[in-house]
């Protein structure tokens, strides 16, 4: 009795170094704010939880991920991500392209160019913002990509609508 008591207790403190060793690190990102976008709640959608991660590296702060998955007001569920970052961009494909169960089209949406892609794990549409790029993912049963690419109008619209 009195060893497993001791070993917990060792266990315990064990513990408690590992999560303030990690303090640091848990601060620093809670005190990021980037330039201020984020992934916008969407009146009658369902809006899940935001998820934020900070892109800390040895040369300093990078950006940070912004992850949210939504639900339309018909149900379809999509995956947003958006990527606010000082980075190089990462522009999209230029051209189109097509082969048997797969196609890629580039377009221009409120303004800022897109490539909008349909495979057979769903489609995507990635948009190009000024220091930011935003991604939204179906799956293959979720929404077509026409109206996957209303669904991205519709965010960066509430996006730009909430810029600092």
């Amino acid at each position: 009795m009195y060893k497993t008591r001791v070993f917990l207790s060792i266990l315990f403190i064990l513990f408690s170094l590992c999560l303030l060793s990690f303090s640091p690190f848990l601060s620093r990102s809670e005190a990021y704010a980037g330039s201020g976008l984020t992934l916008p709640d969407v009146s009658g959608w369902t809006c899940g939880a935001l998820r934020t991660t900070v892109l800390d590296t040895v040369s300093g702060k990078q950006g940070v991920w912004l992850e949210r998955e939504y639900r339309t007001t018909s149900g379809s569920k999509l995956r947003a991500v958006l990527m606010d970052t000082d980075s190089p961009k990462i522009e999209p494909d230029s051209g189109d392209y097509s082969e048997p169960g797969w196609s890629r089209r580039s377009l221009v949406i409120l303004g800022y160019p897109a490539t909008v892609e349909n495979g057979p794990l769903g489609a995507s549409v990635i948009v190009m913002l000024d220091k930011a790029y935003l991604r939204l993912e179906s799956d293959p049963y979720g929404l077509p990509a026409d109206d996957l690419t209303e669904a991205a109008s519709v965010i960066m619209a509430l996006i730009q609508s909430k810029k600092p």
